[in-house]
């Protein structure tokens, strides 16, 4: 079995509930998490969420038979609900961002519940899943032997913090916070009177070392006078650099296209 296709959508879990310990010490917060992934929900999204909402897609390919007597079908996983209880441990440090070590433990295996299809349905005039009754068994045992081992208790995983944002601000001398409002008439770029999907990404023109290179807006759909509201941080390691701003539009089987672009001083003077 393989893994041809994996994307888990935009809908992000959801915590139903929360249990303190207020036990762990001075500069420890000890929390349990009652949290479920229920992406095909739309029942706690707004409209425009939900009509945005890009579904998760997750295609399998099983191969039947060996050797040169064997058939690779795809089989898509689909309706898939996700629901337990983890163990949050922060524990705070004296140097900026004031925390120093995050740790996530999964107090027991979550409960997976989701469908198995074959693409196309029946092949050769069979029904495929009927000579794979063990599939969905084998999945979430493949899925409890890789997860397990990390984050099953009692193993847990362990974040720090104050070492991330310390190695992400290495060379950085300031911050520049850009805050984008919104853009008018826009044009397509593939024909005139096509859709645009427009975002904006910004490209420094020397990035500080660990920082992130991929700072961009959220993408507006069918909209050719998107309103954003949205403000970018973006790391500074020089006080003469430029910064790269640029309007593209998003195409789903193809490459982004640009609208446009400017270039500018990363730090404007004043008045």
């Amino acid at each position: 079995m393989s893994l041809d296709e994996f994307t888990l959508g935009t809908k992000s879990p959801s915590i139903k509930g929360i249990k303190s310990n207020t036990k762990g010490g001075k500069d420890v917060v000890e929390m349990i998490w009652s949290f479920a992934f229920t992406p095909n929900d739309v029942s706690d999204m707004t409209q425009r969420e939900a009509k945005q909402q890009i579904k998760p897609k997750v295609v399998l390919g099983v191969t039947l038979g060996k050797s040169f007597v064997s058939k690779t079908l795809p089989v898509i996983v689909e309706d898939i609900n996700v629901a337990g209880k983890m163990r949050v441990v922060i524990k705070f440090g004296n140097a900026f961002p004031d925390i120093k070590v995050v740790s996530v433990q999964l107090l027991e295996p979550p409960l997976m519940e989701f469908g198995l299809k074959p693409i196309g349905g029946d092949t050769l005039g069979l029904d495929v899943m009927s000579f794979l009754p063990g599939l969905k068994t084998f999945v979430k045992t493949m899925i409890n032997a890789n997860v397990g081992p990390m984050l099953y208790a009692p193993h847990h995983l362990d974040i720090d913090v104050e070492e991330l944002v310390a190695s992400q601000a290495n060379d950085a001398v300031g911050v520049l916070a850009v805050t984008v409002k919104s853009a008018k008439d826009l044009q397509s770029s593939d024909y005139v009177g096509g859709t645009v999907d427009p975002y904006i990404c910004f490209k420094s023109e020397k990035p500080s070392p660990g920082a992130q290179t991929d700072l961009r807006t959220t993408i507006k759909s069918d909209v050719k006078n998107p309103v954003w509201n949205e403000t970018t941080y973006i790391l500074l390691n020089d006080l003469n650099q430029k910064l790269t701003i640029s309007c593209l539009d998003f195409n789903d089987l193809r490459k982004d296209t640009l609208i446009g672009n400017v270039e500018i001083n990363a730090l404007v003077p004043s008045g």
